[in-house]
Protein backbone atom coordinates (compact mmCIF):
# COMPACT_ATOMS: atom_id res chain seq x y z
CA UNK A 1 0.00 0.00 0.00
CA UNK A 2 2.95 2.34 0.57
CA UNK A 3 3.76 2.35 -3.15
CA UNK A 4 0.22 3.45 -3.99
CA UNK A 5 0.40 6.18 -1.39
CA UNK A 6 3.74 7.44 -2.74
CA UNK A 7 2.44 7.47 -6.32
CA UNK A 8 -0.64 9.41 -5.18
CA UNK A 9 1.46 11.93 -3.31
CA UNK A 10 3.88 12.36 -6.22
CA UNK A 11 0.96 13.21 -8.49
CA UNK A 12 -0.58 15.55 -5.94
CA UNK A 13 2.77 17.26 -5.35
CA UNK A 14 2.89 17.93 -9.08
CA UNK A 15 -0.39 19.87 -8.92
CA UNK A 16 -2.62 17.06 -10.19
CA UNK A 17 -5.95 16.03 -8.69
CA UNK A 18 -5.95 12.60 -7.06
CA UNK A 19 -8.75 10.30 -5.89
CA UNK A 20 -7.82 6.97 -4.31
CA UNK A 21 -9.60 3.85 -3.08
CA UNK A 22 -7.97 1.11 -1.03
CA UNK A 23 -9.28 -2.40 -0.48
CA UNK A 24 -7.97 -4.68 2.25
CA UNK A 25 -8.90 -8.34 2.70
CA UNK A 26 -10.62 -9.53 5.85
CA UNK A 27 -7.92 -12.12 6.43
CA UNK A 28 -5.63 -12.51 9.44
CA UNK A 29 -2.68 -13.55 7.28
CA UNK A 30 -3.33 -10.96 4.61
CA UNK A 31 -4.24 -11.57 0.99
CA UNK A 32 -5.04 -9.73 -2.21
CA UNK A 33 -5.38 -5.98 -1.74
CA UNK A 34 -5.53 -3.01 -4.09
CA UNK A 35 -4.68 0.68 -4.12
CA UNK A 36 -6.66 2.30 -6.94
CA UNK A 37 -5.43 5.77 -7.95
CA UNK A 38 -7.30 8.10 -10.30
CA UNK A 39 -5.28 11.11 -11.52
CA UNK A 40 -6.40 14.02 -13.69
CA UNK A 41 -5.75 17.72 -14.12
CA UNK A 42 -9.42 18.57 -13.50
CA UNK A 43 -11.13 18.31 -10.13
CA UNK A 44 -12.21 14.79 -9.16
CA UNK A 45 -15.15 13.78 -6.97
CA UNK A 46 -15.29 9.99 -7.40
CA UNK A 47 -13.47 6.86 -8.48
CA UNK A 48 -14.02 4.85 -11.67
CA UNK A 49 -13.92 1.10 -12.22
CA UNK A 50 -11.70 1.02 -15.31
CA UNK A 51 -7.90 0.75 -15.15
CA UNK A 52 -5.34 2.21 -17.57
CA UNK A 53 -2.21 0.87 -15.86
CA UNK A 54 -2.25 -2.29 -13.75
CA UNK A 55 0.76 -2.96 -11.50
CA UNK A 56 0.66 -6.67 -10.66
CA UNK A 57 3.07 -8.01 -8.06
CA UNK A 58 1.71 -11.54 -8.56
CA UNK A 59 -0.24 -13.60 -11.09
CA UNK A 60 -3.43 -13.43 -9.03
CA UNK A 61 -3.63 -9.67 -9.58
CA UNK A 62 -3.54 -10.13 -13.35
CA UNK A 63 -6.21 -12.83 -13.20
CA UNK A 64 -8.53 -10.71 -11.06
CA UNK A 65 -8.17 -7.34 -12.78
CA UNK A 66 -7.21 -7.86 -16.44
CA UNK A 67 -10.87 -7.46 -17.39
CA UNK A 68 -10.89 -3.92 -15.97
CA UNK A 69 -8.18 -2.66 -18.33
CA UNK A 70 -9.13 -0.04 -20.89
CA UNK A 71 -8.28 -0.43 -24.59
CA UNK A 72 -4.57 0.25 -24.90
CA UNK A 73 -4.06 -0.25 -21.18
CA UNK A 74 -0.91 -1.80 -19.75
CA UNK A 75 0.30 -4.29 -17.16
CA UNK A 76 3.56 -4.01 -15.23
CA UNK A 77 4.55 -7.39 -13.77
CA UNK A 78 7.54 -9.51 -12.86
CA UNK A 79 9.41 -11.12 -15.75
CA UNK A 80 9.12 -14.50 -14.04
CA UNK A 81 5.32 -14.49 -14.29
CA UNK A 82 4.23 -16.69 -17.16
CA UNK A 83 1.27 -15.61 -19.29
CA UNK A 84 -0.30 -18.04 -21.73
CA UNK A 85 -0.92 -16.93 -25.31
CA UNK A 86 -4.31 -15.26 -25.50
CA UNK A 87 -4.61 -14.95 -21.72
CA UNK A 88 -4.62 -11.15 -21.98
CA UNK A 89 -6.41 -9.15 -24.69
CA UNK A 90 -4.15 -8.31 -27.67
CA UNK A 91 -4.70 -4.55 -27.25
CA UNK A 92 -3.19 -4.60 -23.75
CA UNK A 93 0.50 -3.65 -23.52
CA UNK A 94 2.69 -5.97 -21.46
CA UNK A 95 5.73 -4.79 -19.51
CA UNK A 96 7.60 -7.69 -17.89
CA UNK A 97 10.12 -6.16 -15.48
CA UNK A 98 12.82 -7.89 -13.35
CA UNK A 99 11.03 -6.84 -10.16
CA UNK A 100 12.27 -9.68 -7.97
CA UNK A 101 15.78 -9.72 -9.43
CA UNK A 102 16.31 -6.00 -8.85
CA UNK A 103 14.81 -6.30 -5.37
CA UNK A 104 17.24 -9.08 -4.46
CA UNK A 105 20.19 -7.16 -5.84
CA UNK A 106 19.31 -4.15 -3.71
CA UNK A 107 18.91 -6.39 -0.68
CA UNK A 108 15.29 -6.37 0.47
CA UNK A 109 13.84 -9.23 -1.60
CA UNK A 110 10.12 -8.94 -2.35
CA UNK A 111 9.58 -5.90 -0.16
CA UNK A 112 11.55 -3.75 -2.59
CA UNK A 113 9.52 -4.96 -5.59
CA UNK A 114 7.03 -2.20 -4.86
CA UNK A 115 9.58 0.54 -5.44
CA UNK A 116 10.89 -1.05 -8.63
CA UNK A 117 7.34 -1.23 -9.97
CA UNK A 118 6.70 2.32 -8.84
CA UNK A 119 9.67 3.63 -10.80
CA UNK A 120 8.56 1.68 -13.87
CA UNK A 121 5.08 3.18 -13.61
CA UNK A 122 6.44 6.71 -13.39
CA UNK A 123 8.53 6.07 -16.50
CA UNK A 124 5.53 4.74 -18.44
CA UNK A 125 3.50 7.90 -17.80
CA UNK A 126 6.58 10.05 -18.50
CA UNK A 127 6.43 11.71 -15.09
CA UNK A 128 9.05 13.32 -12.86
CA UNK A 129 11.65 10.91 -11.42
CA UNK A 130 13.17 13.63 -9.21
CA UNK A 131 9.77 14.26 -7.65
CA UNK A 132 9.40 10.54 -6.99
CA UNK A 133 12.80 10.48 -5.28
CA UNK A 134 11.86 13.48 -3.15
CA UNK A 135 8.58 11.99 -1.93
CA UNK A 136 10.21 8.59 -1.37
CA UNK A 137 12.86 10.16 0.85
CA UNK A 138 10.21 12.03 2.82
CA UNK A 139 8.25 8.80 3.29
CA UNK A 140 11.12 6.54 4.38
CA UNK A 141 13.91 8.87 5.46
CA UNK A 142 12.64 10.06 8.83
CA UNK A 143 11.25 7.08 10.72
CA UNK A 144 13.10 4.30 8.91
CA UNK A 145 16.36 6.06 8.19
CA UNK A 146 18.24 7.41 5.22
CA UNK A 147 19.65 3.98 4.32
CA UNK A 148 16.14 2.62 3.71
CA UNK A 149 15.21 5.74 1.76
CA UNK A 150 18.30 5.42 -0.44
CA UNK A 151 17.54 1.74 -1.14
CA UNK A 152 13.97 2.52 -2.20
CA UNK A 153 15.10 5.39 -4.42
CA UNK A 154 17.69 3.11 -6.02
CA UNK A 155 15.01 0.47 -6.64
CA UNK A 156 12.64 3.02 -8.15
CA UNK A 157 15.36 4.33 -10.47
CA UNK A 158 16.17 0.79 -11.56
CA UNK A 159 12.56 0.24 -12.62
CA UNK A 160 12.42 3.66 -14.28
CA UNK A 161 15.61 3.08 -16.26
CA UNK A 162 14.55 -0.41 -17.32
CA UNK A 163 11.39 0.92 -18.97
CA UNK A 164 13.30 3.70 -20.72
CA UNK A 165 16.01 1.35 -21.98
CA UNK A 166 13.97 -1.69 -23.03
CA UNK A 167 10.61 -0.42 -24.29
CA UNK A 168 9.46 2.09 -26.86
CA UNK A 169 7.10 4.83 -25.61
CA UNK A 170 3.93 3.04 -26.75
CA UNK A 171 1.76 3.61 -23.67
CA UNK A 172 -0.70 6.35 -24.57
CA UNK A 173 -1.24 7.94 -21.16
CA UNK A 174 1.01 10.75 -19.92
CA UNK A 175 1.11 12.83 -16.76
CA UNK A 176 2.66 16.27 -16.48
CA UNK A 177 3.23 18.68 -13.64
CA UNK A 178 0.90 21.65 -13.59
CA UNK A 179 1.01 25.01 -11.86
CA UNK A 180 -1.47 24.85 -9.02
CA UNK A 181 -1.96 25.65 -5.36
CA UNK A 182 -0.18 23.36 -2.94
CA UNK A 183 -2.50 20.43 -2.30
CA UNK A 184 -3.09 18.08 0.61
CA UNK A 185 -3.40 14.32 0.34
CA UNK A 186 -5.83 13.24 3.06
CA UNK A 187 -8.37 10.50 3.67
CA UNK A 188 -12.00 11.03 4.65
CA UNK A 189 -11.42 11.01 8.42
CA UNK A 190 -8.61 13.53 8.12
CA UNK A 191 -10.66 15.80 5.87
CA UNK A 192 -13.50 15.78 8.44
CA UNK A 193 -11.05 16.68 11.20
CA UNK A 194 -9.73 19.64 9.20
CA UNK A 195 -13.29 20.75 8.48
CA UNK A 196 -14.07 20.67 12.20
CA UNK A 197 -11.05 22.85 12.93
CA UNK A 198 -12.12 25.39 10.31
CA UNK A 199 -15.65 25.38 11.72
CA UNK A 200 -14.28 25.91 15.23
CA UNK A 201 -12.24 28.88 14.05
CA UNK A 202 -15.37 30.33 12.44
CA UNK A 203 -17.29 29.89 15.72
CA UNK A 204 -14.52 31.71 17.57
CA UNK A 205 -14.59 34.54 15.05
CA UNK A 206 -18.33 35.03 15.43
CA UNK A 207 -18.70 34.52 19.16
CA UNK A 208 -15.50 35.81 20.73
CA UNK A 209 -14.82 39.34 21.89
CA UNK A 210 -11.81 41.14 20.36
CA UNK A 211 -8.61 40.57 22.29
CA UNK A 212 -7.34 43.58 24.28
CA UNK A 213 -3.76 43.95 25.41
CA UNK A 214 -2.68 47.45 26.44
CA UNK A 215 -5.88 49.30 25.64
CA UNK A 216 -8.63 49.91 23.14
CA UNK A 217 -6.19 51.26 20.60
CA UNK A 218 -4.36 47.94 20.63
CA UNK A 219 -7.45 45.76 20.09
CA UNK A 220 -6.98 42.92 17.60
CA UNK A 221 -9.65 41.17 15.55
CA UNK A 222 -10.12 37.41 16.06
CA UNK A 223 -8.58 35.04 13.51
CA UNK A 224 -10.22 35.12 10.09
CA UNK A 225 -10.62 31.55 8.70
CA UNK A 226 -9.58 32.81 5.27
CA UNK A 227 -6.10 33.42 6.69
CA UNK A 228 -5.64 29.66 6.99
CA UNK A 229 -5.14 29.46 3.24
CA UNK A 230 -2.26 31.91 3.51
CA UNK A 231 -0.62 30.04 6.39
CA UNK A 232 -1.12 26.42 5.41
CA UNK A 233 2.23 25.17 6.67
CA UNK A 234 1.99 26.57 10.20
CA UNK A 235 -1.75 26.15 10.72
CA UNK A 236 -2.02 22.55 9.51
CA UNK A 237 1.42 21.42 10.61
CA UNK A 238 0.14 19.63 13.70
CA UNK A 239 -2.01 17.36 11.55
CA UNK A 240 1.15 15.88 10.10
CA UNK A 241 1.78 14.19 13.44
CA UNK A 242 -1.58 12.41 13.13
CA UNK A 243 -1.35 11.32 9.52
CA UNK A 244 -2.47 13.96 6.99
CA UNK A 245 0.42 15.02 4.80
CA UNK A 246 0.93 18.24 2.92
CA UNK A 247 1.67 17.11 -0.59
Amino acid sequence: MTAGYIFSKVCSRGGLNVFTVTEYPSLIRGGHNIYHVRVEERELTSQIALVDLLVALNKETIDLHKGELTRGGAIVYDEGTKLEEGEVRPDVLLYPIPLQRYAREIGEAKVMMNSVALGASVALVDYDLDLLAQVTRETFGGKKGEEIADANIKAAKAGYDYIREHFKPAFGHRLRRVDALRRMLVNGNEAMAIGNVLETVEDLRVGAEPLHTKGDDDARDPLDPSELHERTDSTLGFFTLLGPVLA
